[in-house]
């Protein structure tokens, strides 16, 4: 008997442990959720291709991917070790596709590129046509022309293949 008036008394200090209720306090409207969609770039690891998705709030046309491209990795993709061989900079650039290619050209010499940068951006380009955020469904789209004001690369096919 002596244990169950114990527990009970052990009940009731636990029942009135100091909080007191209140009226409902308002906090406004629930956090909108905002759509994520995932955007395959190419960057360079150790002096490989490499695809690293990137997360971003809408979806990006051609131009998009391929200009978030040339931006260059974020901190975190370069705390990850992932560089680029392409230029630094703001360029301007169009991408057109027409269902058996994709040609993408710069307003800015291309001549001093390496493969390597011109992979990155054939593989980028192929990515967002694809919009699955690989380059497995490459084979429907052809091949990738890059070019600039004073040169233009020889079509080609993303290596990863």
């Amino acid at each position: 008997m002596k244990r169950v008036l114990a527990l009970v008394c052990g009940l009731l200090l636990l029942a009135g442990c100091g909080v007191r209720p209140s009226e409902v306090i308002p906090a406004g409207d629930a956090p909108k959720q905002h759509a994520t969609i995932q955007v395959m770039l190419y960057w360079l690891e150790e002096g490989r291709l490499v695809a690293q998705p990137r997360l971003v709030g809408e979806a990006l046309d051609l131009d998009g991917a391929v200009a978030m491209l040339m931006a260059g990795p974020t901190p975190s993709e370069l705390a990850f070790d992932l560089g680029t061989a392409l230029p630094g900079g703001d360029f301007d650039v169009s991408v057109l596709s027409d269902g058996n290619g994709i040609e993408v050209r710069f307003e800015t010499s291309v001549a001093g590129w390496s493969g390597l940068a011109v992979d990155q951006v054939v593989c980028t380009a192929v990515a967002a046509e694809n919009r699955y955020g690989s380059v497995a469904a490459f084979d429907r789209y052809g091949s990738v022309l890059v070019a600039g004001d004073d040169f233009s690369f020889e079509a080609r096919q993303c290596p990863l293949l």
